[in-house]
């Protein structure tokens, strides 16, 4: 959401006019007639798709852990449904009809794969990345790249055989290739690019170049976070009544959309062996449980 701009979307879904085709010039003589053109537009259809999130804590929970222990259960979920926006919008989904269709990576109008690891290889394919946006008349004077982590760490440290750090400078300055970094955990490092795909090289991850301008999130503006500890629900197959065991459950619910006015200005480089570093997306830390003894009352979660 940081780059892309938001339309509001209060029915649930909405059409975005968007221009197609332009006019065009032509030369003519002194008492010619004009030579005329027609621009042409069509429509973007966004309808919204509901995205989730819930979780719950204990009576005894809220009443003596820290005083900000709410504040910071309800900030989470508000957070973690962010991560899945974003992370939907760039990487795409496999909830299939329930999500958004459309996905950075997967509706690009360029996608290019690298030819070398060395930093020659490199500047030519973020050279022809770069061209391909250029020559499809797409205005990147505010562009921005999103990758994994690893990918700029492991470029910030490249040397050439003659001890130079080609892209250290520009990159510890937030760009690449003059595009702002959007740095994110959630795009993978670990994508299989074995011809037989059978994971024998599983290096892969891609770098999105777009210009921002041209991102659409439709939002239906219908942002709600509730509270109850009325009611029962079922997490992992068990059931939970909240009344009876003192549950405090949240939940929090949007429908969005996401698009682009137009392809072009949105190209990927899947670059192979940029880094030793493979692993798949995350979207936050899961640190092992505290298995330690505790006669505190409020010691209940998913590891007690």
């Amino acid at each position: 959401r940081k780059f892309a701009k938001t339309v509001s979307m209060p029915n649930n879904n909405i059409t975005y006019p968007r221009q197609r085709l332009g006019a065009s010039a032509s030369w003519v003589g002194e008492g010619q007639s004009y030579v005329p053109s027609s621009a042409d537009f069509d429509a973007i259809n966004f309808v919204g798709k509901k995205l989730t999130g819930f979780t719950y804590t204990t009576l005894e929970f809220n009443n003596f852990s820290l005083p900000d222990a709410v504040q910071h259960v309800t900030s989470d979920l508000q957070n973690q449904v962010a991560l899945a926006e974003d992370r939907t919008f760039i990487m795409g989904t496999t909830a299939g009809a329930l999500a958004p269709s459309y996905s950075l990576v997967g509706n690009a109008g360029t996608t290019i794969t690298s030819t070398g690891t060395d930093s020659v290889s490199i500047a030519a394919d973020l050279a022809n990345i770069k061209t391909a946006l250029q020559t499809k008349f797409v205005n990147i004077s505010r562009g921005v790249v999103f990758g994994s982590p690893a990918i700029f760490n492991s470029l910030e440290n490249l040397q050439t055989s003659f001890g130079v750090y080609p892209f250290r400078e520009e990159i510890r300055m937030g760009k690449l290739n003059g595009f702002t970094i959007a740095s994110t955990a959630q795009v993978p490092t670990d994508i299989d690019t074995s011809a037989a795909k059978d994971g024998s090289a599983k290096n892969g991850s891609p770098l999105i170049f777009v210009a921002p301008q041209h991102l659409i999130i439709a939002d239906s503006m219908r942002y709600q976070l509730r509270s109850t500890d009325q009611g029962s629900f079922e997490d992992a197959g068990v059931q939970i009544n909240a009344f009876s065991q003192d549950i405090i459950a949240y939940k929090l619910a949007n429908w969005v959309d996401f698009g682009v006015e137009h392809d072009a200005a949105v190209a990927v480089l899947n670059t192979v062996g940029w880094t030793n570093f493979n692993v798949d997306g995350g979207y936050q830390l899961v640190e092992p449980a505290n298995t330690s003894k505790s006669g505190a009352s409020s010691v209940r979660g998913k590891g007690n």
